[in-house]
């Protein structure tokens, strides 16, 4: 969630649209990689169920078992189906391959959850502890109910609120990470706290024991914005990750130095804790800046668009914001890699740097892609690392088109194995839902990569026309369709239905 329910009165038609690229063009020089083609599978993870809905259902997110990969939940932006004051949760028990839908978020229309499995599982042969962030929707007084809850039994059943906030201002964004440490499971959710310091609104709300041992279960405010003088404010993205031997947390947002319009000028700022997220008043400032201030910034003074109220900022129809990714590799916890946002010559771009010693020094860019949105960066356990992104590409019929695009690379780009998942017109953005064209994410302000062993898995939202051709690795539909006719059908598998946005699941794995 991101800015007032004035957002969409206001339309502005983003000027690169104009510009014809191709989309080779857009890629790096590299060579495919040599190895085995990867399998890939494709999931829209609307049940049949629900074939009659028609939402814009973005902003998706997903999370894994540790313990047992057939276990699977995610989260996009849907209404509960019987408009009760619930939010809901998608889940799945067979790997991504099914999926059913769960209203058991006790929060009424909740626009942001993310979610993920802790490692704490309270009944035997169960799967672990799911922990669930979500936000009520805004309204015009500003108020924004945050909520953390929890279940142990994959949200089957009401899911327990173990944090609930309604501040006297807005809270956005709340991202979640939680792992099992030192026999407990600790949760960070980071916020962007406009109830904080002023100027310092990135913050991460953790638990020590989300599982709900007292005293420790409680949840601790934690700023990470040390600049002194503080900065104008900072942005909506903070994203925690947990290294996979649970020493380092690390913590990446956007520092903002000034705001001019839809445009601002920001740092990109790394913190990182090294006892687990748990290091008392020292928590979160082990990356220090040249002057010994916590908090390292990446990359300084960098210009970014970010659609705000009476300042849209667009590329097509989905709005653009202060894109971020992290990814630790799970075999080096001081092995790092961050992907961000900025505009270059009045596009977009996404850039991805690394570093191997805990986020001190950093690698010249390794890749840029133009045009493009809502990065994902994940590492597994072959030291593989994935890059998910969403591009928008006008095609040599002059048709503007969003690709939904995967790389997988192990020496930093110079070798690529390139997935294209999902492509569609920019055009079928504009309709559906409910939702005006403006001011309100058509895709979402983010998506979700994350990895497995070998595995990669990951979630993103899309067009659901059911055409086999915008999917060039395959798709499996759960709702009603007809692939013959390309239409969506109803809860009855008899009428058709418009075309919407949904989240699509999908799966890579090397051979």
């Amino acid at each position: 969630m991101r800015g007032s329910s004035n957002r969409w009165l206001c339309e502005w038609h983003f000027a690169m649209l104009a510009i014809a690229v191709c989309a080779d063009a857009l890629s790096a020089p590299a060579q495919p990689a040599a190895s085995p083609t990867p399998s890939v599978t494709v999931v829209d993870i609307i049940p049949e169920s629900l074939s009659g809905e028609t939402n814009m259902n973005c902003e998706p997110n997903l999370t894994v078992d540790p313990a047992d990969a057939l276990q699977i939940a995610a989260s996009a932006r849907l209404p509960e189906p019987m408009g009760r004051k619930m939010s809901v949760v998608f889940v799945s028990a067979d790997g991504g391959m099914t999926w059913s839908c769960r209203s058991t978020v006790p929060l009424e229309t909740s626009p942001d959850v993310t979610l993920r499995f802790g490692g704490m599982s309270n009944t035997p042969n169960t799967p672990n502890t799911l922990y669930v962030a979500a936000l009520k929707a805004y309204d015009p007084n500003k108020y924004s109910k945050l909520m953390i809850c929890r279940s142990d039994d994959c949200a089957e059943t009401k899911m327990e609120s173990i944090l609930a906030v309604q501040p006297q201002d807005l809270i956005d964004q709340p991202y979640i990470a939680a792992a099992k440490i030192n026999n407990l499971d600790r949760v960070f959710v980071g916020v962007d706290n406009f109830n904080g310091p002023p100027g310092r609104t990135a913050t991460v709300i953790r638990s020590l024991d989300g599982t709900g041992n007292g005293p420790s279960s409680n949840f601790t405010w934690i700023p990470i914005e040390f600049a002194s003088p503080p900065p104008q404010r900072d942005n909506s993205e903070i994203r925690p990750a947990i290294s996979a031997d649970h020493q380092k947390v690390y913590a990446v947002f956007n520092r903002v130095l000034s705001i001019n319009g839809n445009q601002r000028v920001g740092d990109v700022v790394l913190v990182r804790d090294d006892d687990g997220g748990n290091s008392g008043p020292t928590s979160f400032t082990r990356l220090q800046d040249q002057n010994g201030v916590a908090g390292f910034p990446v990359k300084k003074a960098r210009t970014f668009l970010f659609d705000e109220d009476y300042f849209p900022a667009l590329l097509g129809k989905q709005r653009l914001g202060g894109d971020l990714a992290i990814a630790v590799d799970p075999g080096n916890s001081n092995k790092v890699y961050l992907v961000w946002g900025e505009v270059l010559g009045g596009q977009p771009v996404l850039h991805v740097v690394s570093s191997d010693n805990g986020g001190t020094n950093w690698s010249p860019i390794v890749r840029t892609v133009t045009n493009a949105v809502n990065p994902g960066l994940a590492i597994n356990t072959n030291g593989t690392l994935a890059f998910l992104y969403q591009q928008l590409v006008t095609d040599p019929s002059g048709v503007a088109t969003w690709y939904t695009r995967l790389e997988l690379t192990k020496n930093d780009f110079t070798n690529i194995d390139p997935f294209t998942l999902s492509k569609f017109p920019d055009t079928e953005l504009g309709v559906g839902g409910g939702l005006p064209i403006v001011g309100q994410p058509r895709l979402g302000d983010y998506l979700h990569l994350l990895a497995r062993g070998k595995d990669f898995y990951g979630i993103f939202s899309a067009s659901n026309v059911p055409e086999q051709s915008r999917f060039p690795s395959g798709v499996i539909f759960q709702r009603h369709k007809d692939f013959a006719t390309k239409k969506l059908l109803d809860q009855q598998n008899a009428n058709e239905i418009p075309f919407s946005v949904d989240p699509f699941f999908f799966k890579v794995t090397e051979q």
